[in-house]
């Protein structure tokens, strides 16, 4: 996922049951929807924040800021993607 999509990313976009994350196409740089998979690492993550969450509509990174998250050389996004698998 880009740094941008993994920052807007809202949990109505996740489904933990099936295991997927829906990227909607006005969230994507291609303007393309797709649909990624979560395995092991990520699902537990993620089901621990939407635990804490406030509304089916809140971000999961609530306070993600995207100057910031260009500033850090990719460290969200190596770090989200090492939890995310391609779902086909």
């Amino acid at each position: 996922m880009r740094r941008g999509e993994i920052c807007a990313l809202h949990f109505d976009n996740i489904n933990l049951e099936e295991r997927y994350i829906h990227v909607p196409a006005g969230a994507t740089k291609n303007s393309k929807a797709r649909y990624i998979g979560i395995n092991d690492k990520l699902y537990n993550f993620l089901f621990e924040r939407m635990e804490f969450r406030l509304t089916k509509h809140q971000q999961v990174l609530p306070h993600c800021d995207i100057k910031l998250v260009e500033a850090s050389k990719d460290v969200i996004s190596r770090t989200f993607n090492e939890g995310v698998r391609i779902f086909v």
